[in-house]
């Protein structure tokens, strides 16, 4: 039998994990998904698999967030503060498992610098307080939909750069949409956000006002399309792309080969 203080540890155990347990599970099917493309679409880089990764969390959480917001409420502007709906934990507990997911992956491949790194750590920080608080779900909802919109066009803007096709009317037209996008939603509503979160509604905890204003501060001045270094974007097995060359027998080994550094850093 557990002795009473022992009870007790693992209770207030339980209720510091129990919140996180989601986030903990998208944690792994994130790196799972990234695990099997790098298995999948093993001729390609390891950026290109993470981007696509990104595209997939970016897009989701956007649809998801648009129709928690718009759809089934409660209004991020009227209601900030108020408790966690069971479909906002959801969206949360998406982005936090893929946000963990991608600062290990950039911290593992040393891909950025500080400024990125610490942007990973304020968003990861900010859902993270919240799942655990159990409030101002219906504002955090608003910032990822507002932080998210964008990056599915972002990160077009690098594979059509990565694939020689960043000159051609599509991709000038996703420019368009992406500079419209970006700068739109954080002059108009995300500005608005701001205003209502800090300086206007007194439910929101001090430390959701402080992580909103330093992430409406870094997504204002975050660069919009950064480019990590060669020796990550190069192809997996060094294939020539201009030239569409077929996988030898050899570069097929050796690609096998190099996915022990992904079994590595996904399990």
């Amino acid at each position: 039998m557990f002795s009473e203080r022992e009870m007790l540890s693992k209770a207030i155990s339980m209720s510091f994990i129990s919140p996180f347990l989601p986030s903990i599970s998208t944690f792994f099917l994130w790196s799972t998904a990234y695990f099997f493309l790098c298995i999948l679409n093993y001729h390609r880089s390891y950026e290109w698999n993470c981007r696509l990764v990104t595209i997939w969390h970016a897009s989701l959480v956007t649809i998801l967030c648009s129709w928690c917001a718009f759809i089934t409420g409660p209004w991020p502007l009227e209601f900030m503060g108020d408790a966690n709906t069971p479909f906002q934990s959801l969206i949360a507990a998406i982005s936090l498992g893929y946000f963990v997911f991608d600062f290990l992956w950039c911290l593992y491949m040393g891909t950025e610098g500080i400024v990125m790194l610490f942007h990973h750590v304020i968003s990861i920080s900010g859902i993270a307080f919240v799942q655990f608080n159990g409030y101002s779900g219906p504002e955090l909802i608003a910032t990822i939909l507002g932080t998210e919109i964008s990056n599915p066009f972002l990160q077009l803007r690098w594979f059509m750069r990565e694939t020689k096709n960043y000159e051609t009317f599509l991709a000038k037209m996703n420019d368009i949409i992406f500079m419209a996008m970006f700068i739109g939603w954080r002059i108009g509503p995300g500005s608005l956000l701001w205003y209502q979160t800090v300086l206007v509604s007194s439910k929101p905890k001090l430390f959701v006002k402080i992580g909103g204003t330093g992430v409406y501060d870094k997504e204002s001045k975050r660069p919009v399309c950064s480019q990590r270094p060669q020796k990550i974007t190069r192809n997996l097995n060094n294939l020539d792309h201009d030239n569409k060359s077929k996988i030898p027998d050899g570069q097929r080994e050796l690609g096998v080969v190099k996915l022990k550094h992904v079994i590595h850093f996904a399990w």
